[in-house]
């Protein structure tokens, strides 16, 4: 039957296989890149479809291995033709949200993507076969987000087993004949073939390789005449050479080469078969008037040729069903191979990417994953942990080049390890990495304890960390050291955004708030909490004031502390827990490869502080406004492809850290796509009346997971992301929404309107930075002059040509036509655009121009904006709606 097949909608992750993303098709439209398809399937973000000659494409999202091609890039916006199955005539598939799954005709069933591996212990990025149904016979198959329905044969699957038992006898019993030969009768003749060549795979893998291998090419020899005869072919697919004895059994008379007894003559009845050969084998029965027909069973036992020794000798009985009836279903199908890939994923190492409180809350809702925003209250204290230092650090990262990041990494880790492990002995989770600081809580939703112990347990934590790790000497030329601030109160834990499947974990409340004066009061070596804190532990131990706050020298009555209880992750929360970790860290962690993410990339981190959301005590907090902010600037980060790093509340207030060009994106133009998006944040915030202030900077910085293998996060860590949380100060400071550097204004000064700011002096910089606010993007367009004055363009010459002969042919022909510039960035596209231009306007030729970037193939029609505008001429309307009234005019 003739098919094709139609697509429309969506396409973020190439799932129309148009060979593009990042477009949504309005239309229908014919996908010619499939022909002969007899099955479509579709999943979250990708699509299957299966041909008539029984082979599968797949195409879109692959963040799981859902497309099952040995790879785990995150898209593929063109169908792919699975051949990891060795060959195998597939009969049906599904797709299931982030899971493939096929179904050969022998009944088996391969399966890759999400949680597929074996136990359901990791992600498969390779089709394999399904081990739970090893010995089933699987007609259909349906997959779910993590699982899977089968509907069994129960028939085929008796026919299996009886096969793994019998095909390994030296001898078969009547009633085991009996009962195989009435299963077989039953079924579809290819069917038997197929079961048999599985059956004797399975029982290879058994014997460990040992096992002689051969093909037949039927199970089910029909005869339509008492004396018709039938031709098979055997094929040795061994390693060595094989001979076979070729019988006919039944249940009343088993394991006999009589073959006279039966009145059917096999020619040859026994022979030798070297490796790779093939032989003929004809069957003759010879049945008389009198003689009645019966089913019978045709056994093939192949043994090894080598092989003295027969109490030890390694065989298999093939086994062909031979009727005399003319009515049996009869299908086809194809020899099968299989081949499968198996992807260990170890959930430990994920759950070392969130807190231990969201462990907590996925583990006891089964990991039911976060639908919408939610939020809770509790007492809690928190501990923040300020390291210094880093700006030597950063220095010593900038001489050491290459070298740098494997360096950086090793320090960083021993440091925050040590660190992490006293914050857990005392019975604390780390919540965030905030650059330079931790953020630790004592306390959450299942916590009992009282306030003042959970207080207690955090001073007696910095008072140990200060004693035992109060700096850190490198030996190579630089020291950390640390300052530590004390907040204590009732907290809000919120889980906000969604976009695109990601989840930020925040807490705010009041202990957060104190933070601000505590931290800075805090010199190298003190414990300093705020106020509300001393109050709660005034009479357990002894402090000194220091301004509003107050520096514990002494807990006079310690509170009993220790570690909390170990939490094992289970497989049933890794998708809530994936929630919560930046993409490219999940493509690492899948890929085995977390070697990898310590490394030296130029991105464009931006800073953005929001103020006007209202955390304060006995203020209502306001759920739905911090989730609707977060949405707007995550669908914007995410639509020029970058990454936020954070969204925390600390002594900085309320912040969001993003970054453009870490993996899985990275582009050329990656500062002006960060200074796009900041334009667009600072636009949409303002909207919702929020001040808001972002700094922006362009350089070279340490990208890796920092902390120990307990708990660690991807982190960047450089001069440019201290200097763009300085730039984000200044900002507000001066009132402006955007600053940027000067790296970031070099890339970007062509493309964007900046007003240039005085130089400022910032903490850890011994010169004045130079600042440039950013204020709109500019309509780039070269003056006819400029191109005239060129009067050719050089290297274009062809281009050249082609637009005087199209513009030629329209003066010719009387009809309009289009000229379509496409290429990378810095071609010199709008140069030939200018030059075509002026070229129709010197033939009198009416012209208009529509253009493109990148980053707008996510809008439907947007090359096409411009020439409408020009077109319908959109100004003039306006200015004549103001006048006669906008809507008739526009009726008109």
């Amino acid at each position: 039957k003739q098919s094709r097949v139609i697509v429309w909608g969506s396409n973020s992750y190439g799932q129309l296989g148009i060979g593009s993303n990042h477009e949504y098709r309005l239309e229908p439209m014919v996908l010619d890149r499939v022909q002969d398809v007899k099955q479509i399937a579709c999943g979250a973000f990708h699509t299957a479809v299966l041909t008539n000659s029984g082979q599968m494409s797949i195409w879109g999202g692959n963040e799981f291995g859902e497309l099952g091609i040995g790879i785990t890039k995150r898209k593929c916006t063109l169908p792919v033709v699975v051949k990891n199955l060795e060959g195998s005539f597939i009969v049906s598939i599904t797709c299931g949200s982030n899971r493939t799954a096929a179904i050969t005709d022998d009944g088996r069933v391969f399966i890759t993507g999400r949680l597929a591996a074996p136990g359901g212990l990791g992600h498969q990025i390779m089709f394999r076969p399904e081990t739970q149904t090893q010995q089933m016979y699987i007609t259909k198959i349906s997959c779910g987000l993590s699982h899977n329905v089968y509907l069994e044969d129960i028939q085929q699957s008796a026919i299996l087993k009886e096969f793994l038992i019998a095909g390994s006898s030296v001898t078969t019993s009547s009633s085991q004949i009996l009962y195989l030969k009435e299963l077989l009768l039953d079924i579809p003749k290819e069917s038997i073939r197929l079961l048999q060549i599985r059956s004797m795979k399975m029982l290879n893998e058994k014997f460990k390789g040992e096992l002689p291998m051969i093909f037949v090419s039927t199970g089910h020899i029909r005869f339509r005449t008492r004396e018709e005869a039938a031709d098979i072919t055997v094929t040795n697919v061994s390693d060595g050479d094989i001979k076979f004895y070729f019988m006919v059994i039944s249940n009343q008379n088993q394991n006999t080469a009589k073959t006279s007894h039966y009145n059917f003559l096999i020619i040859p009845n026994k022979f030798p078969l070297e490796k790779g050969k093939s032989t003929k084998v004809r069957i003759i029965p010879r049945l008389g008037e009198g003689v009645k027909t019966e089913d019978v069973l045709f056994s093939l036992v192949v043994e090894n040729r080598e092989t003295k020794n027969t109490k030890n000798v390694c065989i298999y009985r093939y086994f062909i069903l031979g009727t005399f009836e003319s009515d049996k279903k009869d299908d086809s199908a194809m020899v099968i191979q299989r081949d499968a890939a198996t992807n260990q994923k170890l959930i430990q190492t994920l759950a070392s990417y969130v807190p231990r409180v969201i462990l907590q809350k996925y583990i006891s809702n089964n990991g039911e994953m976060p639908v919408i925003p939610s939020a809770s209250q509790f007492p809690s204290c928190i501990l923040f942990i300020d390291v210094s230092g880093f700006t030597a650090l950063n220095e010593r990262l900038g001489k050491l080049g290459p070298a740098g990041p494997e360096q950086v990494s090793k320090h960083l880790n021993k440091y925050f390890g040590q660190l992490i492990e006293s914050v857990n002995a005392f019975g604390g989770d780390v919540l965030k990495f905030a650059g330079d600081a931790l953020i630790c809580m004592f306390g959450g939703p299942q916590e009992t304890d009282p306030l003042l112990d959970l207080t207690l347990r955090a001073i007696q934590c910095g008072i140990h960390i200060q004693t035992e790790h109060a700096s850190y000497d490198s030996g190579e030329g630089f020291t950390l050291t640390l300052h530590i601030g004390i907040g204590a109160g009732d907290l809000h834990a919120i889980h906000v955004g969604g976009v695109d499947g990601c989840w930020e974990f925040l807490v705010v409340g009041d202990p957060l708030l104190q933070l601000k004066t505590a931290v800075d009061n805090s010199k190298s070596g003190e414990v300093v909490i705020s106020n509300e804190a001393y109050k709660i532990v005034k009479e357990r131990c002894e402090a000194e004031r220091r301004g509003d706050d107050w520096w514990v020298k002494k807990i006079i009555r310690p509170v009993s502390c220790g570690p909390l209880g170990e939490i094992l992750p289970r497989q049933d929360i890794e998708g809530a827990m994936r929630c919560y970790i930046p993409l490219g860290v999940q493509n690492r962690i899948d890929s085995l490869q977390m070697s990898w993410l310590a490394e030296l990339r130029r991105v464009t981190v931006l800073f953005i502080k929001l103020s006007g959301l209202a955390y304060e005590k006995d203020k209502p907090l306001n759920l739905d406004m911090i989730n609707k902010v977060l949405m707007d600037m995550q669908t914007i980060i995410f639509r020029f492809e970058g990454m936020v790093r954070q969204f925390l509340v600390d002594d900085k207030g309320t912040v969001l850290i993003a970054v453009f060009g870490v993996p899985p994106f990275s582009h050329e133009d990656d500062p002006y796509r960060g200074t796009k998006a900041a334009l667009e944040i600072h636009a949409e915030l303002n909207k919702d009346n929020l001040q808001n202030s972002i700094g922006i900077t362009t350089g070279k910085v340490f990208c890796g997971s920092v902390g120990s293998p307990q708990r660690q996060e991807y982190a960047m860590v450089g001069d440019i992301v201290n200097l763009s949380a300085r730039l984000m100060g200044v900002a507000e400071k001066l009132h402006v929404g955007l600053l940027c550097d000067d790296t970031t204004y070099s890339y970007t000064r062509f493309i964007f309107q900046f007003e240039t700011k005085e130089p400022v002096n910032v903490k850890g910089k011994t010169d004045a930075v130079a600042i440039f606010a950013p204020i709109s993007q500019i309509d780039r367009v070269l003056s006819e002059q400029t191109v005239l004055r060129g009067a050719v363009i050089l290297g274009r010459s062809r281009e050249t040509l082609a637009i005087h002969q199209q513009v030629s042919e329209i003066l010719g022909g009387g009809r309009g036509g289009v000229i379509m510039f496409e290429g990378n960035p810095g071609l010199g596209k709008t140069a030939l655009a200018t030059f075509a231009k002026l070229t129709c306007k010197m033939n009198s030729l009416g012209h208009y121009m529509g253009k493109c970037g990148a980053l707008e193939r996510t809008t439907p029609y947007f090359v096409w904006r411009g020439i409408l505008k020009q077109l319908f001429d959109f100004k003039a309307w306006r200015r004549a709606g103001q006048a006669q009234g906008g809507s008739q005019i526009i009726k008109e």
